[in-house]
């Protein structure tokens, strides 16, 4: 915006107040000065008395997102021109700053007489009348006046446009006019009239005829001109249903074909199919598509509803049989017949003489005939006491003593034509008795259900009554290591079992422990209906397997209503059998890394690497693969290549791998090699599975300096100058620098001079720590090296000791919930009374921790679908913002983000490997769905069926490529160069005839020449899968993918992570209601909402397993876990972060060496394009992994605090508090916590709490506990 003001066209407020004071008596006081403001505005429009009587309905407005009129966003009809926008702008579609509005349509004078038009506005304005530009200041300007004369008759209207644009600052807009009768006045809107178009009227036709293939209809257009003949085409008329019919309609003929008003066209449409049938059952909306008719002045209508036609299936029902009893209880049968409708208000009365008033019960049992194939609500009117199945499954039940009360059932999909099951049972205890059932779908209006689709029967002449029976079979349980347990049930029937009343609902499994788990169907041993019908059911260890804990005696139990035969009858509750859960004390051991010199000097000859195996029990046999990668080092020139198997014997704790170190004469800087353990048999692997072995060389005449990190409480700190050859004495200078630690304060000045005599390899200097009581951020100086005799020092003359401070203030650290099963992630319910927190379980299993007390039923159990081994399992939960809010604003819905098993882990596709079962380290997909908690439960469990999935709706079997395989590790040639024919191709992404690729070879060649599955989740590793969700200070759900690669080696598909159309690697953003992707996303495709590119909001990741977001910015802070050497700390909206072509660098990117030869690696760097580096990094040689934790908002911990984001290394066992600066950018670290035995105490999530406190997810000690502060 300008900032000057141009008064040359301002109005004469003390003239107007003149003429305000002579005709309408008003009488007050204003500033002077030469811009109007609002209030005088508003007080000038009140004051007019319109000489003759008017019906405009204002002007149109078109609103674009550019200063140019382009872009249009909007249209609307404005009632007046009279807008101050501020510093936003008119609708949320458009932006601030630079956007332009024009509005059209006729101005009618009031007057005979010469009217002066005022415009004002901030910045440009041009206003035409009649065809006169009257007005023309289009410039950037502040808010100004500016006026134009033209003569009007009374009541005739004349053409009227203004343009306006806004190019930053505030935005305005008015306009107004006078004259020698009209007070000075904001235009009104009975004076303005919008463009006139053409209407469009659906004539009343008949509805589709079943056999036909096409259905006409006709539409009249009327216009107060002459509609345009030659605009009407087949193009005009849409016609869609709510099952995805969408069909433009093509044009007939029309009658009275000269231009002219009104017209009748009609138009055809073909039925869905090609002939009219059950199948296309619906109500159809006829639509008239935007600006297609137009009248002979170049209106065109808008789009509208035009109206409704229902092709639909009426039935031949006759009722359903009616069986009255003279007792609540429905016993004492009085009196059968048939109803046609259950529409009954028996007032104080009974339906019958022979039956008493007040203590009655009646069943109405038949079939349901469908009209449309649609989802359809069932509802329930009574007092007292209602319960209703459909097809066999109980939607309604509310058997209890209430007034004439309606209940709902949810959503239940039928097919048109079909007949299902019904069944109502109502009973009646003093009052007024009423019972009444209807429905409702999409294409149904709520209504009670007519005669013509209820049935007595499904299967003429039927009059069976004899419900099924069952009998169990299920054996006693002994050995753990299982996660589920199976057993039969067999129904029998007179007649034929429903198969399709066998499902989740029937079986309930109860102990005296506390168990209580409704059995899930597994199969069925025929899918027809019959007798004897055989069903296997699942129930699932409430942890991950199941253990001692579980031991006892558990119960089976059939559940009342629901299995039923072919004619309607349900087998009643009752007690099937028992079986007893009796496993020994038993526990599996980890495996990882023990003792690892991190470097080895060239002339050793070898190194020793330590594998250690702990846990309770040491009984068994365990294995672990062994292998070595060299990095700068070269395999068979300074190490020898190791690869094997170690075998623990029962009660070993310890092995040892010795690797040969080979000697040269090269004079060469330090080289490095990788030792990994993986795939473990008989244990676990722990965290630490990574080591990278620096081999220091023995011809180097430089000297190396270690750059140790000590604690303040340590008192000295010892650093390691060491050389590699040997041969001769040597000597070097040396003195301590102060840097953020200072002489005295923090450490003590120390110098000196180092002399190796001949043979010595390496001296130490141990510098003197000074131990405060200051809380402060971690410190550094360095040691400088001067004058080197007989050794050299190259670039590296100094080296940097860290002190990590030991004052975080006094802190304790607290368990709240124990008991758990590696727990992964947790969220309080916003607004809970209870202090509801939610705890996911790495199995799948998500407990309610309410009032103190770990409730014993799960909130949910969804360990059937999850794939919990390794690193994989369910991972991220987060709860919707307006979980507590009531009325519409109410969204209790909770998100689960998880490795998934599809359905066909259960069926052992390939019988020659278990990989393909469920929790096995097979390739798998991932999902993210949505639950809604149970009003009915208080909240405390999910309600049954709400289940929706907004990620991962193609993340199934067909689309993994290899579900029986693990490739976690590269198949190798002779030569250890990856075999591109022997691995696996990625999953989710396919060749151009739509397939997976048959191998890596085959992905390779054709890259050019690929498809990314939409919505697909890729877990091609044992880790790096799905990790978090936060929801963002908008609304929006951010979500966490990992590469879903290797670990531990390089791994050639990890190139999809730099595929914006891949969800791999990356952070998504989306709406978790719809799960699409959102407008203002960085790669947002308009076209594709759905697309995985708008969904995505930074990419180029590895590992994100944990992330925070930023309240100020809404910007996510990520933790991404690294490779070999780095640890990252990333942030920013739309940005590559640059795996796997870059990692680490503290501030600065750095190339991957590892990948960096790969032939798309080479095309990235060649193309220029930028990375961003991270916020901040660290090293690392052994094991580390980032978990970012939470930025701490409260007021409960020292000040130092606050504002600060806190950092878990989740192998280390240490937590850290970043400061950040005003831009998010790293300022300095300092230590908060580090934990004694990082095996005993793994924190997976750090948040804050509402008390203020720190709450952490303890996945090895079972736990959620906090630091308090004291």
């Amino acid at each position: 915006m300008n900032n000057s003001t141009n008064n040359s066209n301002s109005l004469d407020i003390n003239k107007d107040l003149t003429s305000i004071t002579n005709q309408s008596g008003l009488s007050t006081s204003l500033n002077t000065g030469k811009n109007i403001s609002t209030s005088l505005f508003n007080l000038l429009s009140q004051s007019s008395s319109p000489a003759i009587s008017s019906t405009g309905d204002g002007l149109r407005g078109e609103y674009y997102d550019n200063q140019d009129f382009t872009n249009l966003k909007l249209s609307r009809i404005d009632q007046t021109v009279n807008f101050d926008f501020g510093r936003g702008s008119p609708n949320a579609s458009i932006g601030v700053d630079t956007f332009s509005i024009r509005w059209t349509g006729k101005v009618e004078a009031k007057y005979n007489e010469t009217y002066t038009f005022y415009t004002t506005t901030d910045d440009g304005v041009r206003l035409w009348v009649n065809g006169q530009q009257v007005i023309n200041n289009f410039r950037d300007q502040s808010t100004t006046e500016v006026s134009g004369n033209i003569t009007l008759e009374a009541g005739k209207k004349y053409d009227i446009r203004l343009d306006y644009y806004e190019k930053t600052g505030r935005a305005v807009s008015r306009l107004a006019w006078s004259s020698a009768s009209q007070i000075k006045e904001i235009i009104p809107k009975s004076q303005l009239y919008s463009p006139g178009s053409p209407t469009a009227t659906l004539q009343t036709s008949a509805n589709p005829t079943t056999g036909t293939n096409n259905y006409n209809f006709q539409i009249n257009y009327t216009d107060d001109t002459a509609v345009d003949l030659t605009s009407i085409d087949s193009n005009d008329i849409r016609v869609t249903n709510n099952k995805g019919f969408n069909q433009l309609a093509t044009l007939v003929s029309v009658e009275n074909n000269p231009n002219g008003t009104p017209l009748t066209a009609t138009y055809s449409i073909n039925a869905p199919g090609g002939v009219w049938d059950i199948s296309d059952a619906s109500i159809y909306t006829i639509t008239l598509e935007a600006n297609q008719i137009r009248d002979v002045d170049g209106n065109f209508t808008s789009a509208i509803n035009l109206g409704q036609f229902n092709y639909s299936i009426t039935g031949t029902g006759t009722g359903l049989k009616g069986e009255y009893y003279d007792n609540k209880d429905f016993t004492n049968l009085k009196l059968t017949r048939t109803d046609g409708t259950i529409n009954f208000d028996f007032g104080n009365g009974s339906p019958d003489a022979s039956i008493g008033a007040d203590t009655f019960s009646a069943r109405w049992t038949g079939f349901v005939e469908a009209k449309y194939s649609e989802n359809y609500t069932f509802y329930t009117t009574s007092d007292d006491g209602v319960s209703l199945w459909i097809n066999n499954h109980q939607v309604i039940n509310r058997l209890v003593d209430q007034p004439a009360t309606e209940f709902s059932s949810t959503p239940i999909t039928l097919q048109a034509g079909e007949k299902y099951a019904i069944r109502l049972d109502y009973f009646e205890n003093t009052g007024k008795a009423v019972s009444k059932l209807s429905w409702s779908s999409a294409s149904q209006a709520k209504d009670i259900i007519s005669q013509s689709q209820l049935y007595i029967t499904n299967v003429t002449g039927s009059t069976d009554s004899i419900a099924p029976t069952a009998s169990v079979n299920a054996s006693n349980l002994t050995v753990g290591n299982s996660n589920n347990y199976t057993f039969t049930v067999t129904y029998s029937d007179n007649t034929a079992v429903n198969v399709s009343s066998l499902d989740s609902s029937d079986i309930q499994v109860t102990s005296s422990n506390g168990f209580s788990q409704l059995a899930t169907l597994v199969s069925v041993d025929t899918n027809t209906n019959g007798t004897p019908r055989t069903a296997t059911y699942r129930i699932h260890a409430p942890g991950t397997t199941w253990t001692t804990a579980n031991n006892g005696s558990y119960s089976i139990a059939l559940l009342a209503n629901q299995v039923g035969d072919t004619a309607g009858n349900f087998a009643s509750a009752g007690t099937l059998g028992n079986f007893s859960i009796n496993i020994p004390e038993i526990s599996v051991p980890t495996i990882s890394l023990g003792q690892v010199p991190l470097q080895v000097n060239e002339a050793n000859g070898s190194v020793q690497v330590e594998i250690i195996r702990y846990g309770n029990d040491l009984s068994g046999i365990s294995t672990v693969d062994y292998i070595t990668t060299g990095e700068t080092a070269t395999e068979g020139l300074d190490f020898t290549q190791m690869s094997g198997t170690v075998t623990f014997a029962a009660g070993e704790t310890s092995k040892f791998v010795n690797i040969p170190i080979l000697q040269d004469s090269l004079v060469e800087p330090g080289e490095t090699f990788t030792f990994v353990v993986d795939h473990s048999s008989g244990a676990t692997l722990g965290s630490y599975r990574t080591a990278r072995i620096t081999i220091d060389d023995d011809d180097q005449t430089n000297l190396t300096f270690s750059a140790p990190t000590v604690n303040e409480n340590t008192g000295l700190a010892t650093v390691i100058v060491s050389r590699g050859l040997a041969t001769s004495i040597a000597s070097v200078n040396y003195t301590t620098v102060a840097g953020t630690a200072l002489v005295n304060s923090d450490f003590q000045a120390t110098s000196g001079t180092l002399n190796f005599a001949t043979g010595e390899s390496s001296k130490t200097i141990t510098i003197p720590i000074v131990n405060d009581a200051i809380g402060e951020a971690n410190e550094s100086f360095t040691i400088q090296f001067t004058n080197p005799v007989g050794v050299g020092l190259n670039l590296q003359n100094s080296t940097e000791i860290t002190i990590i401070d030991d004052d975080p203030g006094s802190f304790v650290r607290e368990t709240v919930v124990s008991g758990l099963t590696a727990p992964t992630t947790f969220d309080w319910i916003p607004g809970s009374s209870t202090n509801g927190l939610l705890i996911a379980q790495k199995n799948g299993v998500v407990r309610m921790f309410e009032n103190g007390t770990l409730l014993t039923t799960p909130f949910i159990d969804i360990s059937d679908q999850v794939n919990n081994t390794r690193d994989r399992g369910l991972l991220g939960m987060a709860i919707h913002p307006d979980f507590s809010k009531s009325g519409a604003d109410k969204k209790p819905y909770v998100y689960l983000l998880f490795t998934y098993d599809p359905p066909e882990t259960k069926l052992n596709l390939n019988p020659n490997t278990t990989l393909d079962a469920p929790d096995q380290p097979g390739n798998r997909p991932s999902r993210l769905i949505r639950v809604e908690a149970d009003p009915a439960t208080n909240y405390t469990t999910a309600k049954p069926g709400t289940e929706v999935v907004l990620l991962g709706k193609n993340s199934n079997w067909a689309n993994t490529s290899r579900p029986d395989g693990n490739s976690t590790s590269m198949i190798l040639n002779s030569d250890r160069s990856i075999n591109y024919a022997a691995n696996f191709a990625p999953s989710g992404i396919v060749n151009s005839s739509g397939q997976l690729f048959a191998n890596m070879q085959d992905y390779y060649n054709n890259l050019s020449h690929l498809t990314n599955i939409e919505d697909y989740l890729a877990t091609d590793s044992e880790s790096h899968s799905v990790g978090d969700l936060e929801f963002g200070t908008d609304g929006s759900l951010f979500v966490s993918v990992g590469d879903g690669t290797s670990y531990n080696e390089v791994d050639p598909r990890a190139i999809r992570v730099q595929d914006l159309n891949n969800l791999s690697g990356k952070i998504l953003r989306i709406d978790p209601i719809t799960g699409a992707g959102l407008a203002d996303n960085p790669f947002y495709d308009a076209s594709k909402p759905d697309s995985n590119k708008s969904k995505v909001y930074d990419y180029g990741l590895r590992n994100p397993f944990r992330f925070s977001i930023n309240e100020a910015t809404n910007i996510p802070y990520i933790g991404d876990v690294g490779w070999k050497t780095w640890e990252e700390l990333n942030a920013g909206k739309g940005k590559n972060f640059g795996w796997p072509y870059f990692e680490g660098g503290n501030g600065v990117s750095i190339r991957q060496p590892l990948y960096d030869d790969l032939a798309p690696a080479q095309q990235f760097y060649a193309s220029g394009q930028a990375v961003t580096a991270p916020i901040y990094a660290f090293t690392h040689a052994g094991a580390d992994a980032i978990v970012m934790g939470d930025f701490y908002t409260g007021n409960t911990f020292p000040s130092i605090y606050k504002n600060t984001l806190f950092i878990a290394n989740y192998s280390k066992g240490t937590v850290d508090n970043i400061t950040l600066d005003s831009q998010g950018q790293f300022v300095s670290i300092r230590r908060f916590d580090t934990f004694s035995n990082p095996r005993a105490n793994t924190p997976v999530q750090i948040t804050m709490g509402a008390d203020g406190n720190l709450y952490y997810a303890d996945i090895t000690a079972g736990a959620i506990s906090r630091w308090r502060s004291v």
